[in-house]
């Protein structure tokens, strides 16, 4: 009768570990969320406009289905990042349509139109 407990007990342990490899393996991974800028003046309202994008893509992160970042482009680093991610994910050059929110594979560009889809992904 001891057998038969342990050997239930050691079926239940298999069925939970198997279960919860699943539920891992199962999970989405995060969705890119890239936006980029070109701001060299701090006091301009652009620029206080993408500080806040920029606020906004950071609580996006804090959820897992998110992986968010924000560029400036009067760094030359982030311009060339701009031309990897836009040929990596098979975009036209919309280099010169800034702002620039670029989610998986579409892009969006325009404050008030960046806005509104960041707001929509918050309120999600």
């Amino acid at each position: 009768m001891r057998n038969i407990g342990k050997l239930i007990r050691f079926f239940l342990l298999i069925l939970l570990t198997v279960s919860s490899f699943s539920c891992l393996s199962s999970k989405e991974p995060p969705r890119d969320l890239l936006f980029y800028f070109f701001e060299s003046c701090p006091s301009c309202d652009d620029y206080i406009l993408a500080e806040e994008f920029n606020e906004k893509i950071n609580q996006l992160n804090k959820r897992s289905e998110w992986k968010g970042s924000h560029h400036n482009l009067i760094v030359p680093e982030n311009v060339n990042l701009l031309k990897k991610t836009l040929e990596e994910k098979q975009l036209p050059d919309v280099s010169r349509s800034l702002p620039l929110l670029i989610i998986d594979s579409e892009y969006i560009n325009g404050y008030e139109q960046i806005g509104l889809k960041l707001d929509e992904l918050l309120a999600e």
